[in-house]
């Protein structure tokens, strides 16, 4: 049924059976459009799964973004934080510093309001002493003293608490500003290893591509290595192949055709001949054109290797200027501790001199000044030392970089070396194997001559014979040639060795030098580094100087306080005892008058009615002393109070005065020693001034008249005398103090200018070292890279075939060298562009060698750079031995240029084709 419905027409597309044209032409575009349909569904189904693929990707990009910028958010806002919290510390810091400053000048003020308010009760005091005077001690005043006293023990009491409660707060506020520095230090030092987690993985990525280039290249060489290989066996088997089915056609023809197969081989011997000759002709031109720029090379390297010894001699000049500048150097630095050791001195006999507490002051600030001074010259010399150092490692590159130029140079000359003698040896081989080819064929046409003489009875020589015979002829004076030319490479082969061995001679020395500068920049950081532990030992002895001196100075203050409160009493008890005397004398006056007026009760009455009038003085004496006591409480609350809630007074302001300068100089236990030796010394000038009280209230009950020769009035001039004296004294010592100071300065201004030598220094051996370090990390990859490529060239040396390449392999090894030759005028033309003044010479180079130098693109990023190539490959013949020779090497012709900067430029050779 199906066959039948088939042969009708009737089959499972659109046909309709026994349809007419109209219908067939319905069917047809039915059919395009079924088949359109389906190729459009298919097209939609693939852009419809590649749609869902990148919508797919896009959300997982989307993902990945957001995260991203989750990251990238989170860590902006860590920043900010820390920003935040660093402007905070730091306005912090400005507050507790404006605080602080604040407070000094409180303390000051108040200082100045107690001095006003002391003598004031000094006043007031004497008023009370003079009322007193006139009446007997009773037990109210004595109560009174007492209380006055176990004030003053509590005022001590609260005094010590204060300063224990201040010693917490700056053991507190210390701690926090530590940690904060270890938070800063830390994240200083993540910042720092992220940045070179950063660098590295860089260098990392681009040691990876640098790999991969390079296998991909060692890729390539291989199977190509590979290709040349089979194809030189395919050509060797098929050369076989025609040899083996020749000598067989040959034995086969020999027999019927022998006169005929004798001619055509000789005449195939000839034209093999001429094509050797012509072959060997051409050969020997490459060859002389070759020698020709081999000995172009040969001068270019002996000026080069010239300009290099020049160079070197230059550099060891150099370097001996170095050496007696840092000679100089240690001179000046041996002269500063000397500088140092007389200041040393100067302090112990400042020391030791017997001064008052001002002067010691004044001698250690100008010692210290000095020392300052000696110090800031020591960082200077440093500082010069250092840069002397730093163009010493600058000098030391050079010369490794000129250094490695001659290694250079001499291996590209051991490398033309070689070539030449391994060419030599296959031209000497080809013509010896030309020199057979040549007997043999005389032979056979010797043979050939009598076999036709005999047969033919002609004793003549043809004309190809008589070609045949100059051609010989022609070849003789070629092999002479080449012998000749064998000689002259040979001469040129000894030069190259000789000029080798005294360029390595040139190198050992050079590297003996480097040693010896390498031996003495050691030395000199040692002596750096001594230096810079005396400078921070010098610092350090300064540091204490400064607090030794503030603590006199502090001492100073508190004695001359002490001083001027002594003089003030000494004239108060003076103005009292006038006082005295004349009260004394009017009391007496009234008392006579009381004794002779008074009698009985009415005098009785009169004493009573001064003593009530006594006591409403005593009375309003005291009220007026307790309001005296309310205004120096209020005063005293409106300073503040302390974290426990009790007013601050002025040994509270005092004690965080003292606190302060325990956190700038850190010497905080040596200050409360200090502070409790005052104390026990104010404890014994209050002892003094009891017993001056007392003394004074004992020569108030004497009431006696004092005479001009008694011994009170005599002690009064003794002590009169003494204090004038003292007075004179003082005048002397403070001009002394004044000289001392101007000492201290000049020591001081010795100091900084030694401290700057040293930094100078130490700038200079850290430039030296930091250069040291990069010549280190240069070398380690130049060193691998040369072994690297010299491996290479052996396994490339190795894998070439001795056979003779195709002319398509031949073609593409000189459209290779043509690029090389095209990339290297490129890179001429552009030196030329960077360096005018090197113009002519590249000019008069490409003119020697019949070049042109094309239009230059863009900039020199570098001063040399490099063409690799390969030496021209043979043809087909029996001096295929020489293709072996040819191999991926690289020559290098340096070109050196005299003018002021004394540019050396290198670019790799390339061959003209």
């Amino acid at each position: 049924m199906n066959e039948i419905l088939q042969e009708i027409g009737w089959s499972n597309g659109f046909h309709v059976p026994v349809a007419n044209a109209e219908n067939q032409a319905l069917e047809a575009e039915l059919e395009k459009l079924t088949a359109l349909k389906v190729k459009v569904k298919t097209s939609f189904d693939s852009t419809n799964s590649r749609y869902e693929a990148l919508a797919k990707h896009l959300k997982y990009v989307r993902q990945e973004a957001e995260q991203n910028q989750k990251l990238l958010t989170a860590y902006k806002q860590q920043i900010d934080s820390e920003n935040n919290k660093l402007k905070g510390s730091l306005s912090e810091y400005d507050r507790v510093n404006q605080e602080i400053r604040g407070i000094v000048k409180d303390t000051d003020t108040i200082a100045a309001r107690n001095e006003l308010k002391k003598n004031d009760l000094a006043k007031h005091m004497v008023k009370l002493e003079k009322v007193k005077a006139g009446t007997a001690w009773d037990e109210e005043a004595l109560k009174a003293w007492e209380e006055s006293l176990k004030k003053r023990d509590d005022d001590n009491e609260l005094l010590r608490k204060f300063s224990k409660s201040d010693e917490r707060k700056i053991n507190d506020l210390e701690a926090k500003r530590r940690n904060l520095q270890m938070e800063v230090v830390s994240k200083r030092d993540t910042q720092i290893l992220e940045r070179t987690g950063k660098l590295f993985k860089n260098q990392e990525l681009e040691r990876t591509a640098l790999v991969a280039k390079w296998q991909d290249a060692v890729k390539h060489l291989r199977q190509r290595d590979a290709d040349i290989q089979r194809i030189n066996g395919e050509i060797y088997m098929t050369e076989l192949a025609i040899e083996n089915q020749q000598e067989i056609v040959q034995e086969q023809n020999d027999f019927l055709n022998n006169e005929k197969v004798h001619n055509k081989a000789t005449e195939e011997e000839i034209n093999e001949l001429n094509g050797v000759n012509s072959r060997i002709r051409k050969e020997l031109n490459d060859l002389l054109q070759y020698i020709l720029r081999i000995t172009n090379e040969l001068n270019a390297l002996k000026r080069t290797t010239t300009a290099s010894a020049v160079h070197l001699e230059k550099e060891r000049l150099k370097s001996k200027n170095y050496e007696k500048e840092i000679q100089n150097m240690t001179a000046k630095i041996n002269k500063v501790s000397t500088d140092l050791d007389e200041s040393r001195a100067k302090l112990v006999q400042v020391n030791t001199t017997m001064l008052s507490s001002a002067e010691r002051a004044a001698a250690i600030e100008l010692l210290i000044n000095d020392e300052q001074r000696h110090t800031h010259i020591i960082n200077m010399d440093s500082e010069k030392i250092q840069g002397v150092l730093y163009r010493n490692q600058v000098r030391l590159q050079e010369l490794k970089n000129v250094m490695k130029n001659c290694e250079t140079e001499i291996s590209g000359c051991e490398i033309g070396t070689r070539m030449l003698e391994k060419r030599c040896k296959s031209k000497l081989a080809d013509l010896q194997v030309q020199k057979e080819l040549i007997y043999s064929l005389d032979y056979r046409i010797n043979e050939m001559e009598m076999q036709i003489s005999t047969w033919e009875g002609q004793s003549k020589v043809d004309e190809e014979t008589e070609a045949m015979n100059t051609k010989i002829i022609e070849l003789e004076r070629v092999l002479a040639e080449h012998t000749e030319i064998k000689n002259f490479l040979q001469g040129q082969v000894t030069r190259l060795e000789d000029e080798m061995r005294r360029l390595s001679i040139a190198i050992a020395t050079d590297t003996k030098l480097i040693e010896t500068l390498r031996s003495k920049l050691q030395d000199q950081i040692l002596s750096f580094e001594g230096g810079v532990k005396q400078a921070a030992a010098a610092k350090l002895k300064s540091q204490e100087k400064q607090v030794e001196e503030n603590v006199l100075r502090l001492k100073v203050s508190q004695l001359e306080k002490a001083i001027t409160k002594e003089n003030d009493n000494i004239y108060d008890l003076q103005k009292f005892r006038i006082e005295l005397e004349t009260a004394l004398r009017e009391r007496q006056i009234e008392i006579n008058t009381h004794k002779d007026i008074l009698a009985g009760s009415a005098q009785r009455k009169n004493l009573d009615e001064a003593r009530g009038r006594l006591r409403a003085d005593v009375n309003l004496r005291k009220i007026r002393i307790e309001q005296f006591r309310k205004k120096h409480h209020i005063v005293l609350m409106t300073l503040g109070k302390d974290e426990d809630g009790q007013p601050l007074s002025i040994a509270h302001f005092k004690l965080k005065n003292a606190q302060e300068k325990y956190m700038l100089q850190q010497e905080g236990d040596e200050i409360d020693n200090k502070i409790k030796k005052t104390e026990k010394e104010i404890v014994a000038m209050e002892n003094t001034l009891k017993i001056i009280n007392v003394s004074n209230a004992t020569y108030k009950r004497s009431l006696a008249c004092v005479d001009e020769e008694s011994e009170e009035k005599m002690e009064q001039k003794r002590l009169e005398d003494d204090v004038n004296h003292h007075i004179l004294l003082l005048k002397e010592q403070r001009k002394i103090l004044h000289q001392k100071r101007l000492t201290l300065k000049d020591i001081k201004e010795k100091l900084d200018e030694l401290h700057d030598k040293q930094m100078e220094e130490a700038h200079r051996l850290g430039e030296i070292r930091s250069a040291f370090a990069n010549l280190k990390k240069e070398e380690e990859p130049r060193d691998e890279r040369y072994k690297r490529t010299c491996k290479q060239l052996k396994e490339l040396k190795k894998r070439i075939s001795p056979e003779a390449l195709e002319k398509p392999e031949r073609n593409l090894e000189i459209r290779q060298l043509q690029d090389a030759n095209r990339s290297a005028l490129q890179q001429l033309a552009e030196i030329s562009v960077k360096y005018p003044e090197i113009t002519p010479l590249v000019n008069r180079y490409i003119y020697n060698n019949d070049l042109r130098l094309p239009e230059p693109r863009t900039k020199l990023s570098s001063s040399s750079s490099s063409v690799s190539s390969c030496s021209l490959p043979t043809g087909r013949s029996t001096a295929s031995s020489e293709s072996t020779a040819c191999s991926l090497h690289l020559s290098q012709v340096v070109l050196t240029f005299d003018g002021a900067s004394s540019n050396r430029l290198a670019s790799k050779q390339w061959y003209n084709v």
